[in-house]
């Protein structure tokens, strides 16, 4: 979705903007949430399965990490 939207006014003496476009806005912005929802639980999915392997490092707790942490 490109980052530099703009609208175009509607006719002359109407202060909004066009609904058809401010339509379309809205189901490209829906379209890449729903796309970014989808793909956060593929890499979720995928960091669970690689964190359930054989071998995986386990992850900290919190004690440990603040005894390690050399700040």
């Amino acid at each position: 979705m490109p980052n530099n939207i703009a609208f175009s006014r509607s006719y002359i003496g109407k202060r909004c903007y066009s609904e058809q476009e401010v339509g379309v806005f809205i189901d490209l912005a829906e379209q890449e949430r729903t796309r970014h929802i989808e793909e956060d639980v593929e890499f979720r999915n995928r960091n669970a399965e690689l964190r359930n392997q054989d071998g995986a490092p386990q992850p900290r707790s919190c004690a440990d990490r603040a005894r390690n942490c050399h700040v």
